[in-house]
């Protein structure tokens, strides 16, 4: 089993300029922490979810991230979870990512 070194950071992309109507998801690496980064070309109210197995989804206190017009969105993240689920309200093109850091 090998291990990230402590401090060591990945970055992780969920999305980019896509049409997340239907639903992106994206596994999340085992960090310590991690921040999500969103830029949506539009008005679009975007739902998170996390599951921490794959099978069930629960949808966090951040969620859902609504924008008014095109703009950038970040949001540090305080839960441990396997996958990632990002859901617009319609399709408007998002782009997002992940920083983790580990250990």
């Amino acid at each position: 089993m090998s291990f990230a070194k402590r401090g060591a950071a990945e970055v992780v992309t969920i999305c980019e300029s896509a049409d997340i109507s239907g639903g992106v998801e994206k596994e999340v690496g085992n960090y310590r922490r991690w921040t999500l980064y969103i830029h949506a070309d539009g008005a679009i109210d975007i739902t998170i979810q996390l599951s921490p197995d794959g099978v069930n989804w629960y949808e966090p206190d951040e969620s859902p991230i609504s924008f008014s017009a095109a703009g950038d969105k970040v949001i540090e993240m305080g839960y441990d979870a396997y996958k990632i689920k990002l859901t617009g309200s319609n399709t408007t093109a998002v782009t997002a990512q992940i920083r983790g850091v580990f250990g």
